[in-house]
């Protein structure tokens, strides 16, 4: 039991370890300047997978703070750390939008999955646009605003020349619902083709048979 926690342990860092890389160095320019379609939280869905709701929270906060402290803030101004603050956001939103849809989705035909993933990426594309439309936008240009409740001409200026719209929340909605259906569908890819095969052969080399579960613990 004690060789089998020390193997989770060391799975978990490594697991963190990869989506520090992943988050760092592997990024896709989107066509908004400051948004990049990043990969690492794979490796918090493969957590979940292996192991269960604790353990990829786990994993969203190891490799969010590590990469914090690898490149630092990547924002300036008042707000320097909203951009690892929403990176958090999301892949924490991958973790409860997994939990909900394995509860929905039970079975293991591709159909269930492809059913599961599809629910995932929707959860998590409409839990960071109600963020980004709460506080994180603003937040990330400098201004403290609730739903865009006295948002200053300057800021809303700022958003109005990246979508040409004046309205607070359809910019909000134009902005970031396509790109997290993109990212989100992109990495909801990558699991069901290789997810899978991942996890079999992480259980038969780590012998974790039964220890696997999805039940928040």
């Amino acid at each position: 039991m004690k060789k089998k926690s020390v193997l989770k342990l060391t799975v978990i860092a490594i697991l963190s370890a990869i989506g520090v890389v992943l988050m760092s160095y592997f990024q896709i320019p989107y066509f908004i300047e400051f948004l990049k379609i990043e990969f690492s939280d794979f490796v918090v869905i493969f957590a979940y997978l292996l192991f269960g709701f604790k353990e990829a929270a786990i994993v969203a906060v190891v490799k969010t703070g590590a990469d914090l402290l690898i490149r630092g803030p990547q924002t300036g101004g008042a707000f320097p750390f909203v951009a690892h603050l929403t990176a958090l956001i999301a892949s924490l939103s991958y973790v409860l939008a997994l939990w909900i849809a394995s509860k929905i989705f039970k079975s293991d035909k591709i159909q269930s999955k492809i059913a599961k993933y599809a629910t995932v990426v929707l959860m998590v594309s409409l839990i960071m646009t109600l963020a980004n439309y709460a506080i994180l936008t603003p937040l990330f240009l400098g201004e403290v605003s609730f739903f865009g409740i006295g948002l200053s001409d300057k800021t809303m200026g700022m958003i109005t020349g990246l979508t040409g719209i004046n309205d607070f929340f359809l910019a909000i909605v134009f902005l970031y619902l396509p790109f997290n259906l993109l990212k989100g569908s992109s990495i909801a890819f990558i699991a069901v083709l290789i997810g899978d095969t991942l996890l079999r052969l992480y259980r038969n080399k780590l012998n974790l048979g039964d220890e696997t579960n999805e039940k928040v613990d």
